[in-house]
C-alpha cells in the first residue's frame, strides 16, 4: 500500500458583485466544483475590500460597474498589498477589457461566457510556472509554461510530475 493521499485545500474564491440573480448563478456554476471554494461574496467594492483583507482569498471575481467603488478601481487597490490574490474581472461589457487588464486584473472574462471561459482560465492562472502575475486572456499565448497545482483536476486525470505519476481528482466527483 502507498502512503495516505494528503488532501488538498480548494482555492479560495471571493465574488464581487452587486446582483444577488448573479452571485446566486455564480455560486452554484462554482459549487459544481470541488477544487473551488467560494468562502464569501459581497456587493460592494469598499466591502471587498476590507473581505479580502480579512480572509486572504487565493481568488476574487469581480463585476466593474458597482455602487460606491468601482471594481477596477478595487482590482488596483488589491494589487498594491503583500500576496495579492488572483484577480478576474467578469462583466457584461467588452469595452473593460484594456482598462481591466491595466488596472492589474489577471484575467477578463464576459459573463456570458464564464461557462466555457472562466474555468480554463482559473486554471491558466494557478498552474502558470512560478505563478507568473501575468494578465491572461482566454486564448492567448501568454499563459507561459505550465507547472502542476495540486487544486486543479487535469483532463484524463493523471499528469506525471518529477518522474512520478500522481492521480488527480476528477472535475465531477
Amino acid at each position: 500500500m502507498g502512503a495516505p493521499r494528503r488532501r488538498v485545500a480548494p482555492i479560495r474564491v471571493v465574488v464581487v458583485d452587486d446582483s444577488e440573480v448573479f452571485v446566486s448563478a455564480l455560486r452554484r456554476f462554482l459549487d459544481d466544483q470541488p477544487w473551488l471554494e467560494m468562502v464569501a461574496h459581497t456587493f460592494s467594492a469598499v466591502e471587498a475590500i476590507a473581505t479580502v483583507a480579512r480572509l486572504q482569498p487565493d481568488l476574487v471575481l469581480t463585476d466593474v460597474d458597482m455602487p460606491g467603488m468601482c471594481g477596477l478601481d478595487m482590482v488596483r487597490h488589491l494589487k498594491v498589498v503583500a500576496s495579492p490574490p488572483r484577480v478576474i474581472v467578469i462583466t457584461f461589457s467588452p469595452e473593460y477589457r484594456r482598462h481591466a487588464l491595466k488596472s492589474g486584473a489577471d484575467g477578463f472574462v464576459l459573463k456570458d461566457e464564464i461557462v466555457g471561459v472562466l474555468l480554463p482560465l482559473v486554471r491558466d492562472l494557478f498552474t502558470a510556472r512560478l505563478k507568473a502575475r501575468l494578465p491572461l486572456i482566454p486564448g492567448s499565448a501568454r499563459a507561459g509554461h505550465r507547472c502542476p497545482d495540486p487544486r486543479i483536476p487535469v483532463p484524463g486525470g493523471r499528469r506525471r510530475v518529477s518522474g512520478k505519476s500522481h492521480q488527480w481528482p476528477s472535475a465531477r466527483s
